[in-house]
């Protein structure tokens, strides 16, 4: 897709798609938050912690040993001040070395507030700001759009695509999509490897 709009890092930023643009996009939304209290919250609780962050300006930076393809490029090395100090719009946490049921307990103990968070399916946490998800994100340009919340769709196969599946007016979870993901969805299509997304598109063509 070359024309059109998207919205990436978790409902943290929003983008207008047009290869007539210097970089074929431009950003038109971007929402940071303070992430020190989370980061200090979680700092001492979580085995083996590494943590990341998006800032303000789209850099992505990570303590070290912290790459990881889902930021879509290499994260800049930095201290832990460091993203104490910065502007954020997705902090992520992860550790290696603790089981999911640990890495879950550890969050919970840490007791974050005023953001916005999930748990994925290993030990790892995504942040926002309070309030913000991908379908929070998705709401706005259904409005900017002028889009009839009937004709909305939404596919996904994580936690923090809950809130998204409860927004469209068609959710759809992925196959292999974990229980929780499934509870809320409209519908079940086939999994990632059996083409479950091309699936949900084709009956949208039909």
């Amino acid at each position: 897709m070359r024309r059109g709009f998207g919205v990436c890092s978790n409902g943290g930023v929003s983008i207008r798609l047009d290869p007539d643009l210097a970089n074929g996009y431009e950003v038109i939304e971007r929402v940071t938050f303070d992430p020190a209290p989370a980061l200090n919250a979680l700092r001492d609780k979580v085995p083996g912690a590494r943590f990341a962050l998006e800032d303000a300006d789209g850099n992505f930076l990570a303590t070290s040993r912290f790459q990881d393809a889902s930021f879509g490029i290499e994260a800049r090395g930095v201290d832990f001040q460091h993203l104490l100090a910065a502007k954020a719009v997705r902090v992520v946490v992860n550790s290696a070395e603790a089981s999911t049921e640990d890495f879950a307990a550890a969050i919970t103990a840490a007791g974050l507030h005023g953001v916005t968070y999930a748990i994925g399916w290993s030990a790892w946490l995504d942040i926002a700001a309070s309030g913000v998800t991908k379908a929070s994100a998705l709401e706005v340009l259904r409005s900017r759009l002028g889009v009839e919340q009937g004709l909305t769709v939404a596919v996904g196969d994580g936690s923090n695509d809950i809130e998204m599946l409860r927004w469209a007016a068609r959710g759809v979870a992925m196959g292999q999509a974990i229980d929780e993901v499934k509870a809320v969805a409209d519908e079940v299509t086939a999994s990632v490897y059996d083409d479950g997304a091309a699936a949900i598109l084709r009956s949208l063509l039909a």
